[in-house]
């Protein structure tokens, strides 16, 4: 394989029969990929009809895998993980990143992935409001979730676009890439939500959705306002094991990441928050 090719021409992976290749558009979801879905040979832009951050091949001879990130981007150690338990025989990762030389080389003591959980939010099975507004635990550095204390600290200074705000400017392209406009087809049978516009534009309550093995929705957490991109989140990144939660809440306590289908769940207030979570 050609993992060791230093020209940024050529942080492609490997060019063997029994290699598969894999790309991620998000840094989460890892989607296994065809040759002939390539325009050409190699290069993680050259995907057909596909924005990627991230893509690589998993050689099965040698059990190696390569992540190429794209221009300067880290790589979080929750898409490795993900990757790991994609291709739970690797024994050894390469990270290269588009315009630097050699891969950052990661050997892998143990795959069978017993160790790769991620640190769970433990869902007390009450809370008193002050609890609520203070809870904290120990979330990954690379998941996309905020504990319920950053969240009601960030609803305080408002320092971020909900889902209600971007469907309120003029430019609507923030809006209807946030709902999946332009990214049908991408994960699977997720289409875009383009039936909530009204209710959205309203300010009126839609449901969301989350994918998790270990509870609820709580306030901080990672949610899409897609039932199908939920589902799909579940499989790919959780190898199946997990449940579907959903709560009604309004646009503006959806903070957007700018990403299609992703948002973070800051309620109005607390009041609100803890009489849901008691439902």
């Amino acid at each position: 394989m050609n993992w060791y090719k230093k020209s940024k021409k050529y942080l492609d992976v490997g060019h063997e029969n029994d290699s598969i290749l894999w790309y991620s558009p998000n840094g989460i979801n890892i989607v296994k990929a065809k040759q002939e879905d390539f325009l050409s040979h190699g290069s993680w832009r050259r995907i057909k009809n596909v924005k990627m951050q991230y893509t690589g091949r998993y050689d099965t001879a040698s059990q190696e895998l390569s992540v190429v990130a794209s221009g300067y981007r880290d790589v979080p150690q929750g898409l490795i993980n993900n990757l790991l338990r994609s291709f739970p025989d690797t024994k050894t990762v390469y990270v290269f990143h588009e315009f630097m030389g050699e891969a950052e080389v990661i050997k892998v003591a143990n795959s069978k992935l017993k160790e790769l959980k991620e640190p769970k939010e433990q869902k007390k099975p009450k809370m008193s409001k002050e609890e609520l507004e203070q809870y904290e635990f120990p979330a990954a550095e690379w998941g996309h979730s905020i504990t319920p204390k950053k969240a009601f600290e960030k609803r305080k200074n408002k320092d971020f676009d909900t889902l209600y705000d971007l469907s309120q400017y003029p430019d609507q392209w923030n809006f209807l890439n946030a709902l999946g406009k332009g990214w049908e087809g991408h994960w699977e049978n997720t289409r875009p939500s383009l039936h909530l516009i009204d209710k959205i534009k309203q300010n009126q309550p839609i449901t969301i959705y989350r994918a998790s093995d270990t509870g609820g929705i709580l306030p901080g957490a990672y949610v899409t306002e897609s039932k199908e991109y939920a589902i799909f989140h579940g499989q790919t990144s959780m190898n199946g094991k997990y449940k579907i939660y959903q709560l009604n809440v309004y646009p503006d306590e959806l903070m957007s990441y700018g990403d299609a289908h992703e948002f973070i769940y800051i309620p109005r207030n607390l009041d609100i928050a803890h009489e849901r979570m008691l439902k």
